[in-house]
């Protein structure tokens, strides 16, 4: 008999104290093992989760290894000549697949450079003008190009447009602040300069000061008066 046994014989124990419930030690001893069984699932299953998986290419077979696969016994020859059939149809469709995708592309960028010059001729007309400062660098720009490789075709053109003119982007907002300005000074917000006196092309666009104005340097017109004195006899 134990201690605390005999101490409850001859009442030296603590009698007015209740006793404490003990858990049996198989009891706690299936508790841990239980509780160390879900942390070795749960940090499986975090591992399984961490694993980066890699989706392996189909396995390639030249005639040589279906050869020596069908004299080893693996395959028949007709087993053979179906796998071979089989790859020599599946190159051909991703072949096909690629050419397509090759040929949609070019397309996609061929319209995407005649769509861009078309802009840039739009936005600055002075590209067809032959005797234009503009129209000479864009020439020297893609004489250099080409000269340097790339191929005398309209991307190089685009490309040499670029060089001159910037952007496409910027040269559309470059050329809408110009059209504010000149807006702003048609409608008497600034002085227009002494080459194209306001007071004497009064209510003429900016297209039209320019039409003139190219006429004068011709010669069809001695000078703005004359022009003036036009469009008074017109009116």
């Amino acid at each position: 008999m134990s201690d605390i046994d005999n101490n409850a014989e001859d009442g030296s124990g603590d009698s007015g104290k209740e006793k404490k419930d003990f858990v049996p030690k198989d009891q706690f001893l299936a508790a841990i093992a239980s509780a160390n069984r879900k942390n070795d699932a749960l940090a499986a299953e975090l591992a399984e989760l961490k694993k980066v998986k890699t989706v392996e290419p189909p396995k390639r077979y030249t005639r040589a290894d279906l050869n020596a696969a069908v004299t080893a016994g693996q395959i028949t020859d007709a087993q053979a000549d179906e796998l071979l059939a089989k790859q020599i149809k599946e190159d051909t469709k991703n072949e096909v697949t690629q050419e397509v995708l090759s040929t949609v592309k070019a397309e996609a960028a061929q319209q995407k450079v005649v769509s861009d010059l078309a802009e840039y001729k739009r936005l600055a007309p002075e590209i067809l003008d032959e005797d234009s400062d503009t129209r000479k660098k864009i020439g020297e720009e893609y004489r250099d190009l080409v000269d340097a490789g790339m191929p005398n075709n309209l991307a190089t053109e685009r490309a040499a447009i670029r060089a001159v003119l910037g952007p496409l982007e910027k040269l559309k907002v470059a050329k809408s602040a110009r059209r504010d300005d000149e807006h702003h000074e048609e409608t008497g917000g600034r002085s227009s300069g002494n080459r194209t006196p306001k007071n004497k092309v009064e209510g003429l666009s900016a297209r039209q000061k320019e039409f003139y104005d190219s006429k004068i340097k011709l010669g069809v017109y001695k000078d703005w008066k004359e022009v003036e004195a036009e469009l008074a006899y017109s009116r």
